[in-house]
C-alpha cells in the first residue's frame, strides 16, 4: 500500500494520505457479511489550502458499530486527539473523519451527507472525509457545508 495523493479538481487543493492511514482504513474493509462497520477521526497538518493526514484513530470500545451504520463516540478519540496535538507540539490537528462501507465502491449515503454538513457548520474549516470500500475508497473535502470529491493525481489532474 502506498502514499495516495489526491486533488479536489476546482481549488486544486492537494490532499496525501500516509501509507500509514490507508493501510489502518482497509485493515476494516467489510469484506465479510458480519463485517461491521468501522471508523475514527483523521488527524494531519494543514499546508496553506492543502492537508497532509498523517495519522488516523482506529474505532474505540464505545463507538456504535452495525453492518451498515458507525457512530463515532467521542471517548477515546478525544483523548487521543488531544496526545497527538501535544506530542507533535501542535503541527498535527483534527481534520476530518473516516468510515467505512460495505460496499465495493462506496459513496456518500444520506445520513453521511447529512453528518458531514453539521461538521463543517461546527468546524468552520475545511474537512477531509474518506469512506473505505471493499474495493476502493471515496475520498472527499467539506468546504462551507459542500462535498466536493477528491480524484487521484495523476500528470491529467495537475494540469
Amino acid at each position: 500500500m502506498q502514499q495516495k495523493s489526491l486533488i479536489e479538481q476546482n481549488s486544486k487543493r492537494l490532499v496525501l494520505v500516509s501509507e500509514a492511514v490507508m493501510a489502518l482504513i482497509s485493515s476494516y474493509r467489510q469484506s465479510h457479511p458480519k463485517d461491521c462497520e468501522a471508523g475514527g477521526i483523521l488527524m494531519g497538518k494543514r499546508r496553506g489550502e492543502h492537508f497532509e493526514i498523517t495519522f488516523a484513530t482506529a474505532p474505540q470500545v464505545k463507538d456504535i458499530r452495525s453492518r451498515c451504520r458507525f457512530t463515532r463516540h467521542p471517548y477515546g478519540h478525544q483523548e487521543i486527539a488531544e496526545s497527538r496535538f501535544r506530542s507533535t507540539n501542535g503541527e498535527e490537528n483534527y481534520i476530518g473523519e473516516w468510515h467505512t462501507h460495505p460496499e465495493n465502491h462506496p459513496t456518500p449515503s444520506s445520513i453521511d451527507i447529512g453528518d458531514w454538513k453539521r461538521l463543517s457548520k461546527n468546524h468552520r474549516v475545511p474537512l477531509l472525509v474518506i469512506i473505505g470500500g471493499i474495493q476502493t475508497c471515496y475520498f472527499g473535502i467539506l468546504i462551507e457545508s459542500r462535498v466536493h470529491v477528491l480524484k487521484e493525481c495523476t500528470e491529467n489532474t495537475l494540469s
